[in-house]
């Protein structure tokens, strides 16, 4: 079994459910909202019994989750499923009755389930000789449960049909890491353990370590060396019989890298047991694979979002969270708080040959928006005071509040500490404001047109096109995208006003500002009003006046998953390019056509279709001629085999009425 963090576990899972079609949310928070029944949340689905209840409308009937939880300790047609269906060893498969396979915790859905379990082995059990699942032993630990959700329990003995039954597949990740990494407990697996390190690094004391612990990893360690020689081994026996065939000993550097990559074997290690059998190791080869492995993880790093780095690169940096003044200005002087090279801190960069690219920059203030509900970074440039220079090409935000811009150095040395004058891309920056405050006005006129039922189940906007995902579960008519469409630009020809208040969350709710559906917000949050048409909650950047705008267009609708639609719109430039091509296609369909001026191609259009219909069908009359003058002495030249008369001709390009008559008359003689 391979070894795999607990992080590597929660990202597979949820991007397996993902590939499926379900929409990944974050975890709920640990206090119930709206929901006397619990405490504490104590499940996955415990969040989501609005949904299941047919109480609210989830943002997609198929969603996947990793929720925090707070816990305390703790049929028939299922079982030939698994069994026949499936094809489980029933040797496998235990049952119980609804005592041990019915999940329920107080109110709320529950229903029968199916538990999944590891078996440790016997060296883990008590040694009875009936020791089995559901034995108090360690031998047996539940790894997942798929609860089959059909009731809805009052919590006092009475279960009524869910109004939308369902299936909860829900997977214990840190009992799964235990699991996978061989561990006895939660406190051993990678996460927490790495807690305690660090703990240990701090105080300069070591907590409960004993030789048992040591023993286990030094036989995990062992058991990866001797996968790695057996590898080794049989690569050697393969370049031997090479060898005898007059090819050159060499072990090549790409089996040399998985051989590190993948088992730990450092690169001397390998060359020494190739040496000891007369082989050669390709070390560049070996070299070139290895930095390929840097690049393609330091690209997969600065292209996810920072909070979901393996480790931060900034986790450990002293200082203040960077000052975010983006909202008010577009050009601001500020200070290099911290440096990465991409790989690790550093406290000077400079350009080798050329321009480098991959360069964190961390500043104590910036104007650079960061990458956040769905609203693009922006770009620009970064000027030290000694004359080096950055381009920016993006900017997020970790969790401790550091806005990180990455850059490409095209000139000069940049150090921790240097004074710069930090500036936004004024242009593109205008453009993203535009389509962001058109995602807002478009949100409106849906709900308008189509429906309060209308909520925000995505977005994003950049400098060309705003994105709009929501719900809806039919097609937008052609009619209703254009009353839609027609409602924005009347908002954007009325030039109202667009305020941006910051107020507490109780004040903004009895506004009616309406908030993207899961997103948590602070005590304090920030409300986007376009005067006297919408309210939102909004952390992204604006226009003061939505005619600012100019003009809005639609240009496209869609389904992006059942329940979900996406709408792709355009704003202020983006409008005049989509003219722009439009105009060059009539042009050039003009001048295929022959047609000088572009309001004749309708005509000349249908025109053109007519006589292609006209020459078609005198081509299909020319052919059907041809095909019975061919045939005309073939049915006379039959052959008559049992009583059957059988004719053959081969054909090309005949239309199929003309082979059609051609048989008619084949039956009639």
């Amino acid at each position: 079994m391979e070894w795999t963090g607990l992080n590597e576990l929660r990202e597979k899972y949820l991007s397996f459910f993902e590939s499926k079609g379900h929409l990944r949310l974050d975890s709920f928070p640990l206090v119930p909202n709206n929901d006397n029944s619990l405490l504490l949340i104590n499940s996955g689905m415990a969040p989501m019994k609005k949904w299941f209840l047919g109480q609210e409308e989830p943002p997609r009937h198929r969603v996947t989750t990793c929720q925090k939880c707070i816990r305390t300790p703790d049929i028939e047609r299922v079982y030939d499923i698994w069994t026949k269906e499936v094809g489980i060893d029933p040797s496998h498969m235990v049952r119980f009755g609804k005592e041990d396979n019915f999940w329920e915790h107080g109110s709320g859905p529950c229903g029968p389930c199916s538990e999944i379990y590891f078996d440790r082995g016997p060296e883990h059990g008590c040694g009875k000789p009936d020791c089995k699942v559901g034995c108090d032993c360690d031998r047996y630990m539940e790894v997942w449960n798929l609860v089959f959700s059909q009731f809805d329990s009052d919590g006092k003995g009475t279960y009524t049909r869910l109004e939308r039954p369902n299936i909860d597949t829900g997977m214990g990740l840190e009992r799964l890491a235990c699991v996978m990494q061989g561990v006895g407990n939660l406190f051993e697996v990678d996460t927490v353990h790495n807690i305690l390190n660090h703990v240990e690094r701090i105080t300069g004391k070591t907590y409960g370590r004993d030789h048992a612990t040591i023993s286990a990893e030094e036989e995990r360690f062992s058991r990866t060396i001797d996968q790695g020689l057996n590898i080794l081994s049989n690569l050697i026996d393969n370049i031997e019989k090479a060898a005898a065939e007059g090819k050159r000993r060499v072990l090549a550097g790409i089996d040399a890298f998985k051989l590190n990559d993948t088992f730990g074997f450092p690169l001397d290690l390998t060359k020494e047991i190739a040496a000891e059998n007369g082989i050669e190791v390709d070390e560049d080869s070996f070299r070139t694979e290895m930095q390929k492995q840097r690049e393609k993880a330091r690209k997969d790093r600065l292209s996810r979002d920072i909070s979901g780095w393996t480790a931060d690169l900034f986790g450990a940096l002293d200082a203040s969270a960077t000052e975010f003044l983006g909202y008010g200005t577009l050009e601001a002087e500020a200070k290099i708080v911290a440096l990465s090279d991409g790989d690790e801190l550093t406290d000077a960069v400079s350009t080798d040959d050329g321009a480098k690219e991959g360069v964190l920059v961390v500043l104590d203030r910036t104007p650079f928006y960061a990458e956040s509900g769905g609203q693009v970074a922006d770009t620009g440039v970064i000027a030290t005071a000694g004359g080096a220079h950055l381009a920016v090409t993006a900017c997020k935000k970790t969790p401790k509040g550091y806005y990180v811009h990455t850059c490409t150095l095209l000139d000069g040395v940049v150090q921790a500490g240097d004074k710069v004058i930090a500036s936004v891309e004024r242009d593109r920056r205008h453009a993203i404001m535009r389509n962001h405050t058109g995602a807002h006005l478009l949100q409106k006129a849906l709900r308008e047109v189509l429906g309060a039922h209308v909520h925000q189940a995505g977005s994003y906007e950049d400098d060309e096109r705003v994105r709009f995902d929501f719900t809806h579960f039919n097609a937008v008519t052609p009619q209703e995208l254009a009353e839609v469409e027609r409602i924005v630009n009347a908002k954007i020809f009325e030039a109202l006003p667009v305020h941006i208040k910051v107020m507490p969350l109780k004040e903004a709710k009895e506004l009616g500002a309406m908030a993207l559906f899961g997103e948590k917000y602070g005590d304090i949050v920030r409300v986007v009003d376009v005067e006297g048409f919408s309210t939102e909650f909004c952390g992204g950047t604006h226009v003061s006046n939505t005619a600012e705008l100019g003009c809005f267009k639609i240009l496209s609708e869609s389904s992006v998953a059942a329940g979900i639609r996406r709408i792709e719109g355009t704003t202020g430039y983006g409008v005049l390019r989509l003219l722009d091509e439009k105009s060059d296609m009539l042009n050039q369909t003009a001048g295929a056509l022959k047609v000088s001026n572009i309001h004749d191609l309708p005509a000349r259009a249908a025109a053109l279709t007519a006589e292609l219909r006209s020459v078609q069908k005198e081509l299909d009359d020319l052919k059907q001629r041809q095909t019975a003058m061919k045939a005309s002495g073939l049915f006379e030249d039959a052959k008559d085999v049992d009583g059957i008369k059988i004719f053959t001709m081969y054909l090309t390009g005949t239309a199929t009425d003309a082979l059609r008559k051609l048989c008619d008359n084949g039956a009639v003689r």
